[in-house]
């Protein structure tokens, strides 16, 4: 937990873990009728003792988010792809969750600023607004990139062996053979397999599981603490750079949706980690100002890159030196003596922000004090958000 630093630096980053906490459970939504009784992914590893398995336990089923057994993979290395159990949703609901989800964590920043802003998505995919956040002085348009870094499987404990029957007679499952498996009536939990921990979810049977028994296991401190513990030692592996892995890092790695073998998936990669997603930020930051921000009178126009983690691995190679660039347009240019001159308020920075939970970059005035996460967390814990973040649920 060293790498959090400061309570109000770590609010922050905490706002990425509980992104990826959140992101779990809508891939389980029931009321979006996610999870399907198909491919679930049968291992019997649980008859030698598997670490993370309660006595009696013959066997697991897991319902994987990613191509691989989430167990295995630790105790015996990443090995073949298992390409049918991955159970990844739709590239645009994915968005639509993400892209939700990251602003309703950016709500209480937004607020504690005053006066406060308000923030509304763009639901028009072709739009090259992704989101925005308004009060009467002014609008932050905002390019989202944002993506889990983990998804972790959904699990059930099976008192039994599950059998088939063939024409040599009745036979045990292979390990990591697909099943079918009836879910509805199954006492399930999220499994975290680093840590051997288990996120208790109940049998689902209402439309909003698994919200309530996650939230339940979210109340509880040492629970949450817990979450925040396992879930940095992922965050902690996947920055290592790849060719660096070793022992377990490389293997903790394994569970992140950045992959960690020779042939990672660029497509899973969190946050800014794709450079296909830095790349278009990076031209839709320069479309803002130029289309938005420089035909404004005021410079009322600002914006913002917002993601759930920064790109990582890539920052050095192609951000950093990209941070300080400025831009103009050549009719606000002027040349005295052989030298160029720009107004100031015509001189505009590439990224005025970067709203990257774990590692915010700010380099525009108003915007610091826009997405100020000292502020917020401050504001969070003298409880003075409580009504205004609260009372649209009450009414």
């Amino acid at each position: 937990m060293a790498t959090l630093g400061t309570d109000a630096e770590r609010f922050s980053k905490v706002l990425s873990a509980i992104f990826d906490f959140v992101t779990n459970m809508e891939y389980c939504s029931m009321r979006q009728r996610r999870v399907t009784n198909s491919r679930w992914l049968y291992c019997n590893a649980a008859k030698n003792g598997q670490v993370g398995t309660v006595p009696g336990t013959q066997a697991r089923v897991f319902y994987s988010f990613l191509k691989q057994c989430p167990t295995c993979c630790l105790s015996a290395g990443l090995g073949p792809r298992i390409e049918s159990a991955q159970h990844k949703p739709a590239s645009h609901h994915i968005g639509e969750i993400t892209g939700c989800l990251i602003g309703m964590l950016l709500v209480p920043t937004l607020l504690s600023h005053s006066p406060p802003l308000h923030y509304g998505m763009v639901t028009k995919q072709s739009h090259s607004v992704d989101a925005v956040a308004f009060n009467r002085e002014l609008a932050v348009m905002m390019e989202i990139k944002a993506s889990p870094l983990v998804t972790f499987p959904l699990a059930s404990d099976l008192p039994a062996p599950m059998m088939s029957d063939s024409d040599t007679g009745t036979a045990e499952y292979e390990k990591h053979k697909l099943v079918d498996f009836v879910y509805a009536g199954a006492d399930l939990y999220l499994f975290i397999p680093h840590r051997d921990q288990r996120i208790p979810l109940g049998t689902p049977t209402t439309p909003s599981w698994p919200y309530e028994p996650a939230t339940a296991y979210m109340r509880d401190q040492g629970s949450f603490l817990d979450f925040l513990s396992s879930w940095t030692e992922l965050f902690e592996a996947f920055r290592v750079p790849k060719t660096e892995r070793q022992g377990r890092v490389e293997r903790v790695a394994y569970l992140t949706n950045g992959w960690g073998d020779e042939i990672d998936s660029n497509k899973t990669k969190p946050g800014l980690g794709r450079t296909d997603d830095l790349k278009k930020g990076t031209y839709q930051l320069l479309k803002y100002g130029a289309y938005y921000k420089d035909l404004c009178k005021r410079r009322a126009f600002y914006s913002a890159l917002l993601a759930n983690l920064d790109p990582v691995n890539l920052w050095a190679e192609y951000l950093e030196r990209l941070l300080d660039v400025r831009w103009t347009k050549e009719a606000h240019v002027s040349e005295v003596n052989e030298v160029y001159q720009v107004s100031r308020d015509r001189l505009y920075h590439l990224y005025e922000a970067i709203v990257a939970f774990n590692k915010p970059v700010l380099n525009d005035p108003k915007l610091r004090t826009i997405f100020d996460f000292r502020r917020a967390h401050s504001a969070l814990v003298s409880g003075s958000l409580d009504e205004v973040l609260l009372s649209p649920w009450l009414a």
